[in-house]
């Protein structure tokens, strides 16, 4: 493809370009090095680069040269001189300082970029680079500053160098001498007025500037501060530092406050401190208003203008009165039924759900109702007959007592009552911000509520519901236990004297504790024992003593005790034998012995009731039985076995659970006889002592609870009077009634 760059002028010492847009830039290259009789070469760096130079009117042909370097800076390249004498070469630029020369040294018509130091004999290096720096190429020339030296390097091409030398001769100039000037402060705090002053000098900085200067403008004096003293330290030059002295008393002028003390009564001096900043406005009160509260004396000290010290004396008239009973910030709640410690803890507990914390609670049981009923709602209301059990035909149930309702009653009674739980987020955050203190007098059984108003009717609600009675529940555990034992016994003895001879008699015979045996003899005597005893006896033949015995026991012990218990409490049954024991001491001169204590084995039963929803309830019971099984020793208690048994059930009020099934069986068979003898058959089951004897025991245990629910009592009085009756116990006691006194 070819181009008619160029149009000769008449004198050949100008050009008209003729280049179509987007050209190769290696077109222009090549025009450029024929033109000019340059030596270029250059690499594929080039290739894919255009540009579009457009030139309406005739150039001189000197001015080639430069378009070229201008040309190539602006795609990141640079003509530069070769290593072979009369060539260049364009390379790609990636730091300028690689291709720049030292100033003194190089021809600034042929080079393309340069390195230049400058000494500075006034001004700061570190000032003087920030001022240089928005002027240099973008992306290709830099300065570094030595502030210790005094000296700024700076690389560029030729073509900026000269202008950024003329800048720093320009900044590079003597300037007046520091002056320090120290002002005192009489109306403000040195630290206020100082950040005042500072922004004043800086506006006053920025709108002397223009251009790019008007951004880094910096105040000509620096501000300074001396809390101690409560002095301003200006420094600076002469005319600047009077400038700003002018500006520091403008501010520094009296506001004409006065201070003045407020004793309260009734009100809060924070709370009233804190509503008439909010009526004055923010501004004001920072600016005119500063306050103080003593708390001693329920005193607030306020130092203001005339006219706001009257608007704080006007609202001081109207809060500042007497308040009611029911506007005391403390009240005192006497509990009747509950306990305060378990009150408290259970006031804690709402306010540790709501994300507060865990509360801890000294003294006295700290476990709270709220969490042991489960939620507040089913706290039991102080009303509320007992639920009628439920009819069972296989079963003898407890008549039902008087004075009972349906047992939706319950339920109807505990939605009406309930606090809504959105309340909750209100007493957790007056909790949190300090504004409710809740404390128990454990002598008196009082809660102290220190709380607003507002958030003493929410205690109040919550303390009525938590301090009602709760309900009991009459508990019966009928235990029974079933000993079934059956044994047998067979022996026979057998003797016979021979005679030897000259040599004496033989005596044989058997024993094994049916008879007792003549030495000189050999004759068997019957000892008499328990069942079947027979015995033969003849000189010619032998003696023989057999005994039988079978013996069957049955037993049966049934005890039904009943315990009263209050809901979520725990009741113990308990039966127990006690076998003493010694300790033996013993040392290498003497031996003591001592009482050791006692070995116990009875029957313990633990019952935990925890009333719920209707006529159910919750029943947590272990039952444990301990028996001795033999015999101890003087020092040696008796062998003792334990069974047990605990669960958790849910049952309905009235009916009856059967806990049992814990059975036990044992058999022992021993036989007594002669060896080989008891390898002949026939003979050897005949002679010899045989017994077998087994055992059974069975426990079982019967708990039926009844929830007593009435407020008044009726129903204990009822099933009270009930086994009186049947205990046939005369019911000719007092009755407790108020007795008068004159």
């Amino acid at each position: 493809m070819t181009f008619n760059l160029t149009t000769l002028a008449e004198d050949d010492t100008s050009i008209q370009l003729n280049l179509p847009e987007n050209v190769e830039l290696k077109i222009l290259v090549d025009y450029v090095s024929e033109r000019l009789n340059l030596n270029i070469f250059y690499d594929e760096q080039i290739a894919n680069k255009r540009v579009t130079i457009k030139a309406p009117g005739k150039i001189p042909v000197e001015s080639l040269l430069g378009l070229l370097e201008s040309t190539l800076k602006m795609k990141g390249l640079a003509l530069v001189d070769a290593e072979q004498p009369g060539w260049k070469r364009i390379t790609q630029i990636r730091q300028l300082a690689e291709i720049a020369v030292p100033a003194d040294e190089a021809d600034r018509k042929t080079v393309a970029a340069v390195t230049q130091i400058f000494t500075l004999q006034y001004a700061d290096a570190q000032r003087a680079d920030q001022i240089i720096k928005p002027f240099l190429t973008p992306q290709s020339g830099n300065s570094i500053p030595l502030v210790d030296q005094q000296l700024l390097i700076v690389t560029d091409y030729v073509s900026n160098m000269a202008r950024v030398s003329k800048m720093i001769a320009q900044v590079d100039q003597p300037g007046e001498p520091a002056v320090v000037r120290f002002v005192a402060v009489e109306h403000m705090e040195v630290q206020q007025l100082a950040q005042q002053l500072t922004q004043v000098l800086s506006a006053k900085a920025k709108g002397s500037s223009s251009g790019a200067g008007a951004r880094s403008a910096q105040p000509d004096v620096e501000v300074l501060q001396d809390p101690r003293t409560n002095q301003l330290i200006l420094v600076g030059s002469g005319a600047a530092v009077s400038d700003a002295e002018t500006f520091a008393q403008s501010l520094d002028v009296s506001l004409n406050v006065v201070p003045e003390a407020y004793t309260f009564e009734s009100a809060s001096p924070e709370e009233v401190d804190r509503v008439f900043k909010e009526l004055i406005g923010e501004v004001t009160a920072k600016k005119l208003y500063k306050s103080s509260v003593y708390k001693k004396s329920n005193m607030l000290i306020v130092t203001t203008t005339p006219d706001i010290h009257a608007k704080l004396a006007k609202l001081k008239t109207e809060v500042d009165q007497p308040v009611t009973e029911s506007q005391r910030p403390i009240r005192f709640y006497k509990l009747e039924n509950a306990t305060a410690t378990e009150v408290l803890a259970t006031l804690r507990s709402i306010e540790t759900e709501a994300g507060l914390g865990e509360a801890k609670v000294s003294g006295g049981d700290t476990r709270s109702m709220y969490s042991r009923a489960g939620r507040l709602n089913d706290v039991p209301g102080t009303t509320g007959p007992n639920q009628p059990p439920v009819s069972n035909t296989n079963q003898t149930d407890l008549p039902r007592p008087p004075g009972y309702r349906p047992s939706n009653t319950d339920a109807e009674q505990t939605t009406a009552g309930a606090i809504p739980t959105s309340s909750f987020g209100n007493l957790s955050a007056a909790v949190e911000q300090g504004k409710a203190h809740v404390m128990a007098d454990v002598n008196t059984n009082t809660i102290i509520v220190v709380a607003p108003p507002a958030m003493q009717e929410l205690y109040a609600q919550l303390i009525e519901r938590l301090d009602r009675r709760r309900p009991q529940v009459l508990l019966e555990a009928t235990i029974v236990t079933l000993d079934t034992s059956n044994g047998y016994s067979f022996g026979v003895e057998v003797s016979r004297t021979s005679d030897a001879g000259d040599k004496g008699k033989v005596l044989t015979f058997g024993s094994f504790g049916l008879s007792e045996v003549d030495a000189d003899t050999g004759r068997l005597s019957l000892s008499p024992g328990l069942g079947f005893n027979g015995a033969l006896v003849s000189a010619d033949i032998a003696d023989v003593i057999i005994r039988a015995l079978k013996t069957n026991a049955r037993s049966k012990v049934v005890s039904a005790p009943k315990i009263l218990v209050s809901d979520n409490a725990t009741g113990t049954l308990t039966s127990v034998n006690e076998a003493p024991f010694t300790s033996v001491n013993a040392s290498d001169t003497v031996a003591t012995t001592s009482f050791a204590g006692f070995a116990s084995a009875g029957t313990t039963v633990t019952l935990t009731p925890h009333i719920s929803e209707g006529d159910h309830l919750q029943l947590e019971y272990q039952i444990e039985l301990n028996s001795f099984t033999g015999d101890g020793s003087e020092t040696v208690p008796p062998p003792r076995q334990t069974n047990g048994i605990s669960s958790e059930v849910l049952i309905p009020d009235g009916h009856t659970i059967i806990v049992g099934g814990l059975k036990r069986q044992d058999q022992t068979e021993s036989r007594s006889t002669i060896p080989l003898v008891d390898q002949i058959p026939l003979l050897g089951d005949l002679i010899g002592n045989t017994s077998n004897t087994s055992a059974d025991s069975s426990l079982f245990v019967f708990i039926r609870p009844v929830i007593l629910r009435d407020d008044k009592f009726r129903d204990l009085l009822f099933y009270s009077n009930r086994d009186q009756h049947a205990a046939e116990l005369a019911s000719d006691y007092p009755t407790s009634k108020p007795m008068l006194i004159r």
